[in-house]
């Protein structure tokens, strides 16, 4: 079998800490519903075999589930990513899910339906163990599967314009060759597009054509008054202007004979005219007329062909070949070359672009945005047609048919990045590139970390629009230069809308701001309602992961540019922000709700091992708790969250003592009335992002801020309850003149 290979080793020889974990986790003999049967270990890969007797009916909805299950847990080094469960069994029965996996392999348990970056954040030795209980508890039920998740996952102006770049009228006396498609064909709405073939729309088929710029002297303004139809009435008007357009013309043909005239299919005049008021005054502005060259057919005219009319070229061997001898065109009917004349309308440039938005000219700020999902996507898409920043856009997922219904992307670009869509969409609106990509996840990056990393480090802005707790995280405890962070996601109903924003000089970081944030949820009356209550979301595939919220476009795109006006200002403010934009679903009334935001206090504890984050809000509050009961001491409990990978310790609320609680001078000793209550009302308000963390106590005036004795006993009393999650024990002291203290042990330390 598979997890055979290898070699049979003792628990303390495996080198992943969380396999340690996981077979200490089943080989404790107090845990009786596992046995630990052997660890493994090989290149890059690590198993702990184990044994479970999970709760199983005596008639299970699902037949071939038993009271003992061998499994395997497999760790996977060096790549962070999630633990696998695998059984043993071949004749493991097909229920519902399982992963999918390549024929051959065992059957494998599909654990987790949550975002795996946010399980992985979360993840302890205890929590899979009890995944693995509840897995086949509600299997065996029939409770497990969804009842909508498929089982299985399947000169005057001219009436028609060209659009030029800007190079095609500032290359004199020179050639340009570019592809030239017509858009609108046949029609008298017919448009003629000249630009690079990489600027093209992918859909459309360019005529590759010759620009040929020429440039009349300076011209009194009024001298061209008429169209010319034909080559020989633009030659006429240029000699009345002082210029020979085909001795111009002769020139730049011959010189570019043989060099592949014969691959060109159009030709182009680009008439450039310097106009001024009056004889010898300055020039006040450069007239622009093109000339679209017509063969007798109706069809674009070749340069080759144009030069082999006008006595300039010959073609021989299938090449275009200038004449040794030829002082002029050929006589007659060689001139009679039809024009179609077209009005120029130059590609919109950054700075055009920003002074029609509002601004004065384009932001041209390095900037790095992760996540191009709808609200992504939408506000790029909003920013980069006002040119505004030069981004590096990062996201690793695809375009699949769902996304359309919210996100920028329009057309069957199914299996494309989005990344990548939304950068190469940008580039092609301006001459000058708005936007590079990076198709990856910031949080696993494989070979593409110091892609983001140099991005990240050159910014000026980092914007998250991931809506992941996990990635703001990531930003917030990993080096990715000083940029100040900003971060925006809404609700699962698409009704608010929150806006994170760092202050200037980075004092109060992100990952703080949420802790603000969730904070406001569990105390502020506005947000009541604000998370609403679990609906069933919506499945676009077989996989559990495969989820998407029911929510109408048009919200999206209020909340998107809420989001690019606040990023467009960020930089007039240097403090920090965090707000809550309510969109009425029905008549899209935006309403802002301001959070005020407090410094955030961060402190090393166990020698430098851990990080607790709190805030001053949260401190004052609990100072507020101890002075209302002095000269007695008072305690309660403390509301977080527990970041395991990072070893980091939020504290983002804390409730009062009990009612049942006894305090007096000397001691306090917290009761229960109401508390289990509370802690589940607190989590279900904010969809657990919150839990019990520790305990908190006060001190009460001039006694010694650290822990007593009582105290010590009372840490014991925590570790005993958080250690077999997994979790470390926590406890603040709270003393006079606002002062405070942590104490905090790991699993495994002794009291």
């Amino acid at each position: 079998m598979i997890y055979e290979i290898g070699e049979a080793v003792m628990l303390e020889s495996l080198n992943d800490a969380r396999a340690r974990a996981f077979a200490e986790y089943v080989g404790n003999d107090l845990n009786e519903l596992f046995e630990l049967r052997e660890c493994r270990k090989a290149e890059g890969i690590e198993f702990v075999r184990f044994t479970v007797k999970p709760d199983v009916p005596s008639k299970p909805i699902y037949p071939g589930l038993l009271y003992e299950e061998p499994l395997v847990a497999v760790f996977f080094l060096g790549i962070g990513i999630m633990p696998e469960v695998w059984s043993e069994r071949g004749d493991f029965p097909d229920v519902p899910h399982l992963n999918m996996v390549h024929r051959g392999f065992p059957k494998s348990l599909c654990l987790f339906g949550e975002d795996p970056n946010f399980v992985f954040m979360r993840w302890t030795a205890s929590l899979l163990g009890e995944r693995i209980l509840w897995w086949f508890k509600e299997n065996s039920r029939g409770r497990l599967h969804g009842p909508g998740q498929s089982l299985e996952p399947f000169l005057p102006a001219a009436l028609k314009a060209i659009i030029l770049p800007p190079q095609a009228l500032s290359v004199p006396e020179g050639e340009l060759f570019l592809d030239v498609y017509v858009a609108n064909s046949g029609t008298r709405d017919e448009v003629f597009v000249a630009d690079s073939a990489d600027k093209l729309p992918r859909h459309l088929q360019g005529t590759k054509a010759s620009l040929i710029q020429i440039e009349l002297p300076g011209q009194i303004h009024g001298v061209i008054r008429t169209s010319p139809e034909t080559l020989d009435q633009l030659q006429e008007l240029c000699n009345n202007a002082g210029f020979d357009l085909l001795d111009s013309l002769k020139v730049q043909l011959r010189k570019r004979s043989g060099l592949g005239l014969e691959n060109l299919r159009g030709t182009f005049l680009v008439l450039r005219v310097p106009m001024v008021r009056t004889e010898g005054g300055d020039v006040e502005r450069i007239d622009y007329s093109v000339f679209r060259c017509v063969s007798n057919d109706g069809k674009e005219l070749p340069p080759g062909e144009l030069g082999v009319q006008l006595g300039f070229l010959a073609q021989m061997g299938g090449k275009y070949q200038a004449l040794l001898s030829s002082d002029g065109a050929v006589q007659g009917a060689s001139l009679n070359i039809r024009l179609e004349m077209l009005q120029p309308r130059l590609v919109l440039t950054p700075d055009e672009a920003a002074y029609a938005s509002g601004s004065t000219e384009s932001d041209r700020s390095k900037m790095v945005m992760f996540g191009l999902g709808a609200l992504g996507s939408q506000t790029f898409a909003m920013l980069a047609r006002q040119a505004f920043g030069r981004w590096t856009l990062v996201d690793e997922d695809v375009i699949l048919p769902h996304n359309i219904v919210r996100h920028q992307v329009l057309g069957r670009r199914w299996g494309l990045y989005k990344a990548e869509e939304m950068a190469h969409g940008a580039n092609t609106i301006f001459t000058e590139e708005l936007a590079s990509f990076v198709n990856a996840d910031i949080l696993f990056p494989m070979g593409q970390a110091e892609a983001i990393l140099n991005a990240s480090k050159d910014a000026q802005l980092i914007v998250d629009l991931t809506a992941s707790t996990p990635v703001r995280r990531q930003l917030s405890l990993v080096e990715y230069g000083n940029a100040r962070r900003f971060s925006g996601f809404f609700t699962p109903d698409g009704r608010d809308l929150v806006c994170m924003a760092e202050d200037g000089q980075r004092e109060i970081p992100i990952d703080c701001i949420e802790s603000q944030y969730i904070r406001a949820i569990l105390n502020d009356p506005n947000l009541a309602d604000h998370l609403p209550a679990f609906d069933e979301p919506f499945r676009f595939g077989g996989s559990c992961r495969d989820l998407s919220s029911r929510i109408s476009p048009e919200p999206v795109s209020i909340h998107s540019a809420v989001v690019a006006r606040t990023i467009r200002s960020i930089d007039s403010s240097t403090e920090a922000q965090l707000f809550v934009s309510r969109c009425n679903p029905e008549s899209l009334e935006v309403v802002r709700h301001t959070i005020p935001l407090y410094p955030s206090h961060s402190s090393k504890v166990r020698n430098d091992s851990w990080t607790v984050k709190a805030d001053a809000g949260l401190l004052q509050k609990l100072h507020e708790f101890r002075k209302a009961k002095l000269p007695s001491e008072t305690c309660g409990v403390l509301l977080g969250d527990i970041d395991t990978q990072r070893k980091c310790l939020y504290l983002i609320d804390a409730l009062p003592a009990p009612i049942d609680s006894e305090e007096d001078p000397s001691s306090c000793q917290r009761g229960i009335q109401g508390l289990a209550d509370a802690i589940r009302e607190a989590e279900r308000k904010t969809w657990n992002q919150v839990s019990y963390v520790g305990e908190w106590h006060s001190h009460p005036d001039r006694a010694v801020c650290g822990p007593s004795d009582r105290d010590l006993i009372q840490m014991a009393w925590i570790a005993d309850r958080m250690y077999p999650a997994g979790k470390p024990a926590f406890m603040l002291i709270l003393c006079d003149q606002d002062l405070h203290c942590h104490l905090l042990c790991e699993p495994g330390d002794a009291i």
